[in-house]
C-alpha cells in the first residue's frame, strides 16, 4: 500500500479511468533516485482491472542496444501483427531480430510499435509501464516517445519513470510530465513507522526524514530539541560527545534500535535510581564517579546497539555488562542458601556454561567469589557487638552456609582459627568482595587466606574454582 501521494495517486485513476472509456494518456515521473517513482507505477499497476499490462524497465547494461526496450513491450502483443502494413513489420522485424538487413528506420519502427498498441487496446485497454527510462537505449526511448506523442483516442496509458537530470530529458521531451518531490513529514514518518524493523524515536524520526530530503549527513553541530508528550514527568541526561567518546554516527544509528540492546533496560534501571534522590547523589563525595559509571553504562547501550550481535566489540560490550549484572545480583541474594548457578543463569536468561565463560573473561571465579563473601559476612556477623554470643549455627544460616560443622570447616580453612573466636576477623580486614567493583574482584579469597594453597580446603579438591561448570558440582555454593 502507497502512502501520501493524493495527487499522484489521483492523477493516474484519471489516466486509467479514461483508457476505459477509450481515450489515451502519457504522464513522465520524474524525480530523484529513491524518490518513489517505481512505487508509483506499481500502483498503478494495482489500479489497472481489467487492462491489460505490459512493462519494460531500464537496464543499464542495456543501453548500447538499439531497440531492446520495443522488443519487451510489445511481446504481449505480437499476436496482431498480422496487422502492419508490410514496411512497417520489415522494420520491426529488423528492429527485433528476426530477420537481418540493415538498420531499421526508426520511423518505421515507431509506426509499427504505435499500430501493435493500439489494436491491442482495440481488444481490450493497455498500460504500457517503462521505469528506469534514463537507462533505456536511445533508439528505444525515441520509438516509445513517438508513440506517445501520437496516442488519442485508442484506450492507451503510458507511464514513464525517469530521474532527474539525466540525458534522457531530452528524448521524453513534449511528453506531459509532474516531477515528484518528497513526502510530507506526516507521512514520511508514517512510512519510516511503518517500514522499520524497530521502534524509532519520534525526534530521530524527524531527523532522518530531513536529512534524507536533504540527501546529507547529519551535521556533528546540528541543534537538538528535547520534547515530552506524554502523561506525568520527565528527565533529560545530557553527556557532553567528548566526554563521551562515541561518534555522532554511532549514537544516531543506536538511538534508532536502541531499545533492542540487553543493555537498555540496565540503564533505564540505573537513571531511574539516580533520579530518585538527586539531592543526596549531588553532594556525596563519590558523585564524581557515579557520573563516570553512568557515562560507561550509556557507552556501552550505544555500543550495543549500533552494531550487529556479531561484532566483536559488541561482544566484548556484552560480556562487561553482563557481569555487571551478575555480580549486582549476587549481592543481592548472597546469604540465601538457595543461590546457585542454575539459578543465576536462568535469572539472567542464558546457560550455565555461557556464565562460566562470561565471568571466566572478568577473571571471576564464581565459587570461590561466593564463598569469600559469606565467610566475610560471618566475619562481620561474629564481631558486631549488636550480634555478641550469636551461635554458630545462627551465623552459618545466616551467611547462606549449610550447617555449623561444615560452615566451621571452611571458616578454619580460611582463615585458620574457629570462628568463635573472632580472632582472625580482627586480624585480617575483609575482603568485601560485594563492595569491590566487579573488575576488581577476581580474588576475594586470596585476601583472607596466607595464598591459593589455602582455597582448595576452601572450595574442595575438585575445582569448584574453575572457570566452566564442574562435572557432577553441587547445585548451591556449600
Amino acid at each position: 500500500m502507497i502512502i501520501g501521494r493524493s495527487a499522484e495517486r489521483a492523477r493516474l485513476q484519471e489516466l486509467l479511468d479514461a483508457a476505459r472509456a477509450g481515450m489515451s494518456g502519457v504522464l513522465v515521473l520524474r524525480g530523484d533516485p529513491g524518490i518513489g517513482k517505481t512505487a508509483l507505477l506499481e500502483h498503478a499497476t494495482s489500479c489497472a482491472q481489467g487492462m491489460r499490462v505490459t512493462r519494460v524497465a531500464g537496464v543499464e547494461a542495456e543501453q548500447e542496444l538499439a531497440f531492446a526496450a520495443p522488443h519487451r513491450v510489445l511481446l504481449p502483443v505480437l499476436s496482431h501483427s498480422g496487422c502492419l502494413p508490410p514496411p512497417q513489420r520489415a522494420a520491426l522485424d529488423t528492429a527485433s531480430g528476426r530477420v537481418s538487413g540493415p538498420a531499421p528506420d526508426r520511423f518505421l519502427v515507431g509506426l509499427a510499435t504505435l499500430t501493435l498498441l493500439s489494436a491491442a487496446a482495440a481488444e481490450r485497454p493497455l498500460l504500457v509501464l517503462c521505469d528506469d527510462a534514463h537507462w533505456v537505449d536511445r533508439e528505444s526511448l525515441d520509438v516509445l516517445a513517438f508513440v506517445g506523442r501520437r496516442l488519442h483516442a485508442d484506450g492507451v496509458v503510458m507511464l514513464f519513470g525517469v530521474r532527474d537530470r539525466t540525458a534522457a530529458e531530452p528524448g521524453l521531451s513534449g511528453l506531459p510530465d509532474h516531477r515528484i518531490s518528497g513526502l510530507p513529514e506526516r507521512d514520511a514518518l508514517v512510512l519510516l513507522a511503518e517500514r522499520s524493523e524497530a521502534y524509532v524515536d519520534r525526534v530521530i524520526a524527524q531527523w532522518i526524514v530531513a536529512d534524507v530530503g536533504r540527501h546529507r549527513r547529519l551535521p556533528r553541530t546540528r541543534p537538538r530539541r528535547y520534547g515530552w508528550s506524554g502523561a506525568g514527568a520527565s528527565q533529560a541526561l545530557i553527556i557532553g560527545t567528548d566526554h563521551l567518546g562515541v561518534p555522532v554516527d554511532t549514537v544516531v544509528r543506536a538511538s534508532v534500535r536502541r531499545r533492542a540492546s540487553p543493555v537498555h533496560s540496565l540503564l533505564l534501571a540505573h537513571l531511574r535510581t539516580l533520579w530518585a534522590e538527586p539531592g543526596l547523589l549531588e553532594t556525596d563525595p563519590g558523585a564524581a564517579a557515579v557520573g563516570n559509571a553512568t557515562a560507561e553504562l550509556l557507552r556501552a547501550l550505544l555500543t550495543s546497539a549500533a552494531y550487529d550481535e556479531d561484532h566483536r566489540r559488541v561482544g566484548a560490550v556484552m560480556d562487561d555488562t553482563l557481569v555487571h549484572r551478575v555480580i549486582a545480583y549476587l549481592r543481592r541474594h548472597l546469604t540465601e542458601p538457595e543461590l546457585s548457578p542454575d539459578r543465576i543463569a536462568h535469572a539472567h536468561a542464558i546457560s550455565r556454561r555461557r556464565l562460566y565463560a562470561v565471568l571466566k573473561g572478568a577473571g571471576i571465579r564464581l565459587e570461590q567469589w561466593v564463598i569469600a563473601g559469606r565467610l566475610e559476612t560471618a566475619c562481620r556477623l561474629l564481631v558486631a557487638p549488636n550480634h555478641a554470643g550469636l551461635p554458630v549455627s545462627a551465623v552459618a544460616a545466616r551467611c547462606g552456609l549449610t550447617g555449623p560443622s561444615h560452615f566451621t570447616r571452611r571458616f578454619r580453612a580460611a582463615y585458620g582459627s574457629l570462628p568463635g573466636s573472632g580472632a582472625a576477623c580482627v586480624a585480617r580486614p575483609p575482603c568485601a568482595p560485594h563492595q569491590a567493583q566487579p573488575s576488581l574482584v577476581p580474588e576475594p579469597c586470596t585476601r583472607m587466606g596466607r595464598g591459593r594453597e589455602n582455597l582448595e580446603p576452601v572450595l574442595g579438591p575438585s575445582g569448584e574454582g574453575a572457570s566452566h561448570p564442574p562435572q557432577g558440582a553441587s547445585s548451591q555454593f556449600r
